[in-house]
């Protein structure tokens, strides 16, 4: 009996080890690959290969140094520029399973691909439509309603900065525009370690933003989350 559990032990540990070293190297590679930039950077060796000059491309350390003096009015900005991007996610999401032709294939398909014997269990209780659709089609169509949402996130990140960058004023924005205002403000004014500075927030927004979104979709989809 001994050998016989050290083998299928053995051999569990052979199909997880090719999965969790694939899972720890595309952790590594992108970490260390962004040190590397960091540290040329920051050393200003970057500076000589793309030829350019330091106040045109700040280094980490003097972008950190504004936004550590800036953070409140920072926050304020990013505020500002994410009620439109959490709108725009909701409506966008909605359009897009209505009229993108790939979305509303994939709502489609979550709807009605359902397990026949999930089917059939529900006409055994004698199921009306309505709890067919809450407690069957409706949680199978989950997985692809969030593969929508992460396709428009970026979207609407991008699409509330952009439009941030080339509107001349926002009402009811008051002393704190959008971040895409300010980016565009602080390059018109040369003033370019402060606009590195909004530009890092607003990479931080959508990497946030994304990160939080998966978190919900570990939550709710648990198991069948991807």
């Amino acid at each position: 009996m001994i050998p016989v559990k050290i083998k299928k032990s053995s051999r569990k540990w052979e199909k997880e080890a090719p999965s969790t070293l694939n899972t720890v190297m595309s952790v590594i590679y992108p970490v260390l690959f962004g040190a590397v930039i960091f540290v040329l950077w920051q050393t200003q060796i970057l500076h000589r290969m793309v030829h350019t000059e330091e106040w045109i491309l700040p280094t980490p350390s003097h972008i950190g140094q504004i936004i550590g003096e800036n953070l409140t009015k920072l926050a304020g900005n990013l505020l500002m520029t994410l009620i439109p991007v959490i709108a725009g996610l909701a409506l966008g999401s909605l359009l897009a399973v209505m009229c993108v032709a790939e979305m509303s294939y994939n709502a489609y398909r979550g709807l009605t691909e359902v397990q026949p014997f999930g089917e059939d269990l529900m006409a055994t209780y004698a199921a009306d439509r309505r709890t067919v659709f809450l407690k069957l089609r409706l949680p199978n169509s989950l997985p692809f309603i969030f593969t929508a949402m992460k396709v428009n996130l970026p979207v609407s990140v991008i699409s509330a900065l952009v439009s941030e960058y080339f509107i001349d004023t926002v009402e009811g924005s008051g002393s704190y525009p959008g971040l895409g205002r300010m980016i565009r403000s602080n390059i018109l004014n040369a003033q370019y370690a402060s606009a590195w500075a909004y530009i890092t927030f607003a990479c931080a927004l959508g990497i946030g933003l994304y990160m939080l979104l998966m978190l919900i979709q570990k939550a709710v989809l648990g198991k069948r989350a991807k």
